[in-house]
């Protein structure tokens, strides 16, 4: 599976962003945790589904 997210709070925005990515501006940035609860559900499809790509990122992303 390829997880694809969108603009996530990570360590790296905290330490050199200051915890802000530049093109989010005022907007939150999308909590890990959502990521991981995402393809926690992904992977626990039945054995006869499965999800090749997946893309999350906050509502207020465009792309």
């Amino acid at each position: 599976m390829t997880v694809h997210p969108g603009m996530t709070q990570t360590a790296f925005f905290n330490r050199f962003g200051g915890g802000r990515h530049p093109l989010a501006g005022e907007r939150e940035l999308m909590p890990p945790e959502h990521v991981a609860t995402a393809v926690v559900a992904a992977l626990a499809l039945p054995p006869e589904s499965m999800v090749g790509e997946l893309t999350i990122r906050p509502t207020w992303q465009e792309r």
